[in-house]
């Protein structure tokens, strides 16, 4: 499959405004988008009480393929892991191989 084809991971950045630890991990994420692939998007929990109520006390979140991989502190290094788990289960990499 051509990389244009392929579906890229989705990481979601969930934080406030305000929040200093948001836009350092809102930093660490562009920077590592110019080494991997991925589609970023950045949600304010005080837009969704829900999500107010889920992650006030955790901002900033990050999520990859719908896992939580970072909590507080910015983790580049289990973002990178998480991403390449997505790739790999996206290319059906996760099966064993004959």
């Amino acid at each position: 499959m051509s990389s244009a084809a392929r579906t890229l991971p989705e990481v979601l950045l969930y934080g406030a405004p305000g929040c200093t630890l948001c836009s350092e991990a809102a930093d660490g994420l562009l920077i590592l988008r110019l080494q991997e692939d991925f589609r970023l998007r950045e949600v304010n929990v005080r837009d969704d009480p829900e999500l107010e109520r889920r992650y006030a006390f955790e901002i900033p979140v990050v999520t990859v393929a719908g896992e939580v991989v970072s909590r507080g502190r910015f983790e580049r290094a289990a973002v990178r892991s998480a991403l390449a788990r997505a790739r790999r289960a996206e290319a059906g990499g996760s099966r064993s191989r004959p």
